[in-house]
């Protein structure tokens, strides 16, 4: 079976061939190392010992995701933080790394729900 040919990497006069995103492995560690330093530390957003420890009475509270019924493994803003949802309890629900993956894309694509 023929493989894919090869793609050079998308950084203009970089001649190494791309592996990750289009990127060849020193430009991706650049790339994410930028987007890290944009983000911020957990810590800086908000999740630092507190949410640790509000995390951990949520899910021991409800061990199972709320969509699907799987055990929970992240607790979720209802409304995000990011529109100001506040870590309350009546905020936060359990939900398996799936399902929030899912609803989390859902959000930034703006779709409700």
């Amino acid at each position: 079976m023929p493989t894919a040919m090869r793609r050079a990497c998308r950084v203009h006069g970089c001649a190494a061939a791309a592996v990750s995103d289009g990127f060849c492995a020193e430009h991706a560690q650049e790339r994410n190392a930028q987007r890290d330093a944009d983000r911020g530390t957990a810590s800086e957003r908000g999740y630092g010992y507190r949410w640790s420890k509000l995390r951990l009475m949520v899910l021991r509270a409800q061990p199972a995701c709320v969509v699907c019924g799987a055990p929970a493994t992240d607790v979720d803003h209802i409304t995000p933080k990011r529109l100001g949802g506040e870590d309350a309890l009546d905020n936060l629900q359990p939900l398996c790394h799936a399902c929030h993956t899912r609803k989390t894309m859902r959000e930034r694509r703006g779709e409700v729900g």
